[in-house]
């Protein structure tokens, strides 16, 4: 049909036209009808798009903070060091760490008074502590008060240059009071020997003369300047007759007067008298020996040679603890100690001791003591005293088992006086045979035998006599024959003399006896041969005897005794002796070296018995000794303020002897007596005034009587002062600053008076003496007037002493002078130097403003973890404040930082909710510090896990899921409750099959609970 218009066109003019008509009309109307098939077609693809989309909200909450801003570059350190780790490894709480190490540091701090406390009646004139803090002319003025002051006495003193006589049972008792603690001044026992002039000796013996007859011993005293016995003197009784008698000297020279005196009575008990230089001092039955032992001498007694202590051995008549022994130290005896035998059996019935010369290389020696013993059962033993103990030598044997008799004295001990070796000797049960041991010290020899062929029977008595100048010792033996023999031992072997005499008067008692004389290395021998007459002879060693020469004496002779001089002096005795004759006489017996003189019942005509040796004579070891009682003690004061006025020295007395004790005061070149007699149980007030003129003053306590004083006295002494009148200011300042180590202390005060010429005193308190130091550190003294002056002093040796355990200290100022006056102080400070351990670690975080507009951000939060190696000081955090260019942490919801516990995490976090802003820069850069206290005197290592900052905020998190095919695009946010209902535009995309957070800081939720939903662009709904 178209092809058939188109020709009816053709065939007509106007076809052409009518044909583009027609055409153009048939373009349009295919153009409208494609247009409404595709755009039907794109509705119907909508649709079915609308259907597949798929968004859901998993969760939706409040947000409070956002994500953590972490370290991007390394940390600035500003004080300390890094030493280990990364940055990096402080982004995340994962275990990995960065470390870092404090260094030191010393530092400067300055401590001004707190407190202060007035003393006495010093009062506030005007301004107050702050005026303490700057030395700029303002003032804390204090008045002064009016006092009578007390300085009590210092310490002793020797201004004259002569010693001290006299003691002090304590002398700190003297330096406060009164309290009823007196300081007892008692007088020193002078003791002055007469060196010039010749021996004087004792002699004790048994006499039935005098009040107590038989029972109380003896003594009559050698001259030796005189040559002559005194008068008889009885001693004080011993309650039962006297047997046998002991007498020695002391050895050392500070006692040389002192003579001990043993008897051994009827009774069985032993009694002591001392002679004191004074007095007899006796203890009655000190010991028992029973009745048995008490026949023969079983005691000795010997002195230590150092200490002077003697020791009294003796047997105590049992056969268990069989000897008993008492040491006395110069002042008392000891109580009974007992010396079990292991080694013998029988009761002991004679004990010999020697003193060792102290003459072995060392001081082992000094105060040995050699003994030997026999018992009952003739056994014979021997021990060592070491001045504490006994000691067995290293046997375990009994010695001798066989001895030769044990009712007669066969056993000796002596020691060689250059060497110091002890010799024990004793005679055995067979004829003619001694033995006899060494020991030198650490060994004792074997016991080796000394045969005297020239001995008819078996040893009955014996002696061993050690020559004081060689190592010679002569041994004496009577046997039970009669004959009398002696041997010489040089120190190293025996020479055996020939016999002396073969017919003795007795063997029943020792009727002979052997002496060296002082000098020469000569001796003598005195033996009883024939009735009515004494024989002697005189000895050379090794072998040279004089002829036996005879002397008149009345009767046979029981006992012949000997005694060296221990000391020579020209024209003195050699040698003094006795002997007791069948008259019951006892003779004195003399020897100077030429001449041999016996007078027999010199010392007594009444023994009434022979049987026992009851006397001895013993030589004093020095020349005459005289005691005089004396007391001359100084006392003194140092750092007298002595300007005051009315000067009083004030003693308070106790209980004072009947000797006046005088007070003399020190002129710089003399004594003057200020005080005659004190007197007791009350102040002595003496005025000084004349003599108290410089800062020492000196007094001495002085003894009326200065010579023939022979009673000991005493006087108490409760308090010694000096007494004035002064002006005075006392101020106590007190402050406190860090406990950290104090290197080095600057204490200054600046200070001045309204008048001249105030002596102040600065004292910093001494924690460790628990006091005001009086010199040297923390103690300042000088003289101040009317311009201020600067006094202070640097403290260096151990200055902690001068704060307390919580940095407290304390200044006592004190301003002295004679008339009132007011003390001005302008500054007191102290600067204390400490060494501390300081990190400092710094570093940028940045903030995404574009993600949380600081409009809506309200604050900031930090967070530190780390781990120190100690916890003695707090860490901090501070944020570095813009506008004032510092770091800070002002605002900051705590400022105590941190206080750590060592060796484990610790998290550390802060908030700043005030004035935030300016903590943040423009483009969101936070400056943060972490550093320590500064206090630690101890260095600390510290590792930081983590590191961070976050805003704080009030809005709304969601999290978006797109389970759909197709990208959603969210488009609006509602927030409803039952009052919120608001709509908020959102441009949020989620691809499909992915979860998105959508973080809106400037929605601020409803509080309580809300319903959220979202919108997509092309209608999807969903609702949490």
């Amino acid at each position: 049909m178209l092809k058939t218009i188109i020709r009816r066109l053709k065939s007509e003019k106007r076809g052409v036209s009518n044909v583009l008509v027609v055409m153009l009309s048939l373009i349009l109307i295919t153009v409208i009808v494609a247009n409404v098939v595709l755009w039907s077609y794109q509705m119907n693809q909508l649709d079915i798009e609308r259907m597949r989309e798929s968004v859901k909200i998993t969760e939706a909450s409040r947000l409070t903070r956002s994500a953590w801003s972490t370290a991007q570059n390394e940390f600035t350190v500003i004080k300390g060091r890094i030493t280990g780790g990364s940055y990096a490894y402080t982004t995340a709480i994962d275990g990995f760490y960065e470390t870092f190490m404090e260094e030191t540091e010393t530092i400067q701090r300055y401590s001004y008074p707190s407190s202060y406390n007035l003393i006495g009646g010093t009062s506030l004139i005007s301004g107050s502590l702050p005026d303490l803090q700057t030395n700029n002319g303002v003032h804390m003025v204090l008045g002064s008060y009016a006092v009578g002051s007390e300085d009590f006495v210092d310490q002793r003193s020797n201004v004259d240059n002569s010693q001290d006589i006299g003691t002090h049972s304590n002398f700190d008792y003297m330096k406060t009071g009164p309290d009823s603690l007196y300081d007892v001044l008692t007088e020193q026992k002078i003791v002055n020997e007469a060196a010039s002039s010749k021996t004087n000796a004792l002699i004790a013996y048994r006499s039935n003369t005098g009040t107590n007859m038989l029972s109380s011993p003896k003594n009559r005293i050698w001259t030796g300047d005189m040559a002559s016995w005194s008068g008889e003197v009885e001693m004080p009784t011993a309650g039962s007759p006297v047997r046998w008698v002991r007498t020695e000297y002391c050895p050392v020279r500070s006692r040389g007067y002192e003579v001990i005196v043993v008897t051994l009575s009827d009774d069985g008990y032993l009694d002591a008298y001392v002679w004191n230089g004074v007095s007899w001092i006796v203890t009655n039955n000190i010991a028992y020996t029973g009745t048995t032992a008490n026949a023969y001498r079983c005691f000795d007694m010997a002195y230590e040679h150092a200490t002077g202590r003697a020791l009294l051995v003796y047997s105590r008549g049992t056969t268990t603890n069989e000897i008993g022994y008492r040491i006395w130290d110069g002042n008392s005896w000891s109580p009974e100690a007992v010396l079990d035998l292991p080694y013998t059996s029988g009761i002991v019935y004679w004990i010999a001791l020697a003193s060792c010369p102290g003459t072995r290389p060392g001081t082992a020696d000094d105060n040995e003591i050699a003994m030997i013993y026999i018992d009952s059962n003739v056994n014979v033993h021997g021990y060592i005293w070491n001045g504490s103990a006994w000691d067995g030598m290293g046997q375990t044997t009994v010695w001798d088992a066989t001895a030769a008799i044990a009712s007669e004295e066969c056993i000796a001990v002596a020691y060689e006086q250059l060497s110091g070796r002890a010799m024990f000797i004793w005679g055995d049960a067979t004829a003619r045979y001694n033995y006899y041991r060494i020991w030198d010290g650490s060994a004792l020899t074997a016991a080796t035998p000394l045969v005297i062929t020239n001995q008819g029977s078996i040893t009955n008595w014996v002696v061993l006599k050690a020559d004081p100048n060689s190592n010679g010792l002569l041994f004496g033996v009577l046997d039970n024959a009669l004959d009398l023999n002696t041997a010489y031992w040089n120190g190293s072997a025996w020479t055996i003399h020939s016999e002396h005499d073969a017919a003795v008067d007795t063997h029943a008692s020792r009727c002979f006896d052997f002496a060296w004389n002082p000098v020469g290395s000569t001796g003598l021998l005195v033996w009883g041969t024939t009735s009515n007459s004494i024989s002697w002879k005189t000895f050379t060693p090794p072998n040279t005897w004089s002829a036996a020469s005879t002397a008149p004496a009345a009767g046979t002779h029981r006992w012949i005794q000997l005694r060296t001089n221990p000391r020579y002096v020209s024209g003195d005795k050699y040698i003094l002796g006795a002997d007791l004759n069948s008259n019951f006489d006892i003779g004195s017996i003399t020897w100077d070296g030429t001449t041999f003189t016996i007078t027999e019942g010199a010392i007594t005509t009444d023994t009434v018995s022979l049987t026992y040796e009851c006397f001895e004579i013993a030589f004093m070891n020095f020349g005459p000794i005289t005691i005089n009682y004396q007391l001359d003690l100084e006392v003194q004061w140092v750092n007298v303020d002595y300007d005051g006025e009315n000067k009083y020295l004030c003693v308070y007395t106790g209980a004072l002897d009947s000797e006046n004790l005088r007070v003399d005061a020190w002129t710089g070149s003399s004594w003057v007596t200020v005080a005659s007699a004190l007197l007791p149980n009350q102040w002595n007030n003496i005025s000084v005034s004349n003599y108290l003129t410089s800062n020492t003053f000196t007094i001495r306590f002085v003894d009326e009587t200065k010579t023939g004083d022979i009673v000991q006295s005493s006087w108490q002494i409760d308090c010694a002062l000096l007494y004035m009148e002064k002006n005075y200011v006392q101020v106590e300042f007190t402050g406190t600053q860090v406990t950290q180590d104090w290197m080095q202390i600057v204490w200054t005060v600046d200070c001045s008076s309204t008048v001249g010429s105030v002596n102040i005193t600065l004292q910093l308190y001494d924690y460790n003496a628990n006091g005001y130091p009086t010199s040297g550190d923390g103690y300042i003294t000088a003289m101040i007037g009317t311009e201020d002056v600067t006094l202070n002093q640097t403290i260096t040796v151990n200055p902690s002493r001068f704060r307390d355990a919580n940095g407290n200290w304390k200044m006592k100022i004190i301003g002295k002078r004679a008339t009132l006056f007011n003390l001005k102080i302008d500054l007191i400070e102290l600067k204390i130097a400490s060494v501390i351990h300081r990190l400092q670690i710094s570093n940028n975080f940045t903030i995404a403003l574009s993600e949380y507009p600081p409009n809506y951000v309200y604050g900031l939060e930090i967070m530190v973890r780390y781990n120190v190696s100690e916890a003695s000081e707090r860490w901090f955090i501070k944020a570095y404040d813009w506008s004032s260019g510092t770091f800070s942490d002002a605002g900051f919801n705590s400022t105590g930082g941190s206080q750590p516990a060592a060796n484990e995490w610790n998290n550390y976090t802060v908030s700043i909710n005030m004035n935030w802003t300016r903590y943040i820069n423009s483009n969101g850069t936070i400056q943060i510090m972490f550093c320590d206290e500064g206090t630690s005197g101890t260095q600390t290592f510290i590792c930081i896990d983590f590191i961070g900052v976050r805003v704080i905020l009030n809005g709304v998190r969601l999290d978006v899921k797109n389970s759909g095919a197709t990208t959603a695009h969210i488009v609006s946010l509602w927030i409803i409750n039952a009052t919120h209902h608001i709509r908020y535009d959102v441009n949020f995309f989620v691809n499909p099959g992915e979860s998105a957070t959508y973080i809106r800081a400037d929605i601020a939720p409803p509080e309580g609970a809300f319903i959220v939903k979202i919108v997509t662009e092309r209608g999807s709904i969903d609702t949490f």
